[in-house]
């Protein structure tokens, strides 16, 4: 017969909750998990579900915020893949090297063609990051404590905010590295929770004025994107310059959308070429002298690959997307 309290809930269960506590993680009692009214606490569906996908997309897409949702989608599939037919330790040394390394993953045409050599992300590898998980940092996202709180849900607005914004103007790469700066220097703790809210809701800020910049600009969100790919980070241009790259900017803009942009058109080589091919005419006829010959091929190559990657034709696109995303929301 075990003597009172010598039981392994009290000798082995209880110090590990209680020293795991203590380093600021949180406990959940799942004993009674499925008995609950509402549903498992955890947010699972069945005692075998393992990984929780709930937390495990919002860690992906924090860890790569630079990669399209479709990478993280097939990154979590290649990390739920059934490994039941395989030894412990085969199965074990996989997912450990998944972890270690990343998630090398391609993605497919959104229209299911296999282009050669395609300017965009698909058909490339990419390789979706699990390995910067910084367990000091998710110690820190498990303290209580208000100010914690309200940074982590400021945060979460940010991210996502952030993510369509790169994806609709890939011009704001350098709000993406700004925001990765200073999320580092939380985690290595450079700056304490009180400067790292305050920071935060200035860079929220600064991300609700770039939403409007288009406004003050007089562009629509898709005719901003093809200016901030002409003139950033070069070159520098007089207010008659600006003027004058604005309308070229949109003449162009209309101009594709309204004659080349067709049904399939990323799919025949001949369409491709006519998309290019007035690319090139319209910019060499629009933009200043100030532009020389090798910014002008820089400009001409990163303004296809832009239209290539947002425009499927038949008016179709990314734009299109995220209006019947924020109409659905």
């Amino acid at each position: 017969m075990t003597p009172a309290g010598y039981s392994e809930d009290a000798l082995v269960e209880k110090p590990a909750i209680d020293m795991l506590k203590d380093l600021g993680l949180e406990h959940v009692d799942a004993f009674h998990e499925f008995e609950q009214t509402g549903g498992s606490p955890l947010g699972r569906e069945t005692k075998s579900e393992v990984v929780r996908v709930s937390r495990l997309r919002p860690a992906l897409n924090k860890l790569n915020l630079e990669l399209p949702p479709q990478a993280i989608d097939l990154a979590i599939e290649e990390i739920l893949r059934d490994r039941s037919r395989m030894s412990l330790a085969a199965a074990n040394r996989e997912v450990y090297d998944l972890i270690k390394n990343g998630v090398r993953v391609e993605i497919p045409d959104p229209e299911g063609y296999v282009i050669e050599d395609p300017p965009g992300p698909y058909g490339r590898d990419h390789l979706v990051d699990l390995s910067r998980i910084d367990f000091e940092a998710l110690k820190k996202g498990f303290k209580k404590g208000r100010k914690s709180t309200e940074a982590e849900k400021v945060k979460g607005s940010v991210v996502r905010k952030l993510r369509q914004m790169v994806r609709l103007n890939r011009s704001r790469m350098d709000y993406l590295e700004r925001f990765q700066t200073m999320i580092d220097a939380y985690n290595a703790g450079s700056v304490n929770i009180e400067e790292f809210f305050s920071r935060l809701m200035d860079f929220a800020q600064e991300l609700n004025d770039e939403e409007k910049r288009g406004i003050s600009e007089q562009l629509s969100e898709e005719e901003l994107a093809l200016f901030d790919l002409l003139t950033k980070p070069d070159p520098e241009l007089t207010k008659k310059e600006r003027k004058q790259v604005k309308k070229t900017a949109r003449d162009l803009l209309n101009t594709l959308k309204g004659e080349k942009l067709v049904l399939d058109w990323r799919k025949r080589q001949r369409s491709r070429a006519q998309v290019r091919v007035t690319i090139e005419k319209m910019l060499d006829r629009g933009l200043p002298e100030t532009y020389t010959r090798e910014l002008f091929q820089q400009k001409t190559d990163a303004i296809f690959q832009y239209i290539y990657e947002s425009y499927y034709g038949g008016g179709r696109g990314i734009y299109v997307a995220v209006t019947q995303d924020r109409a659905i929301s």
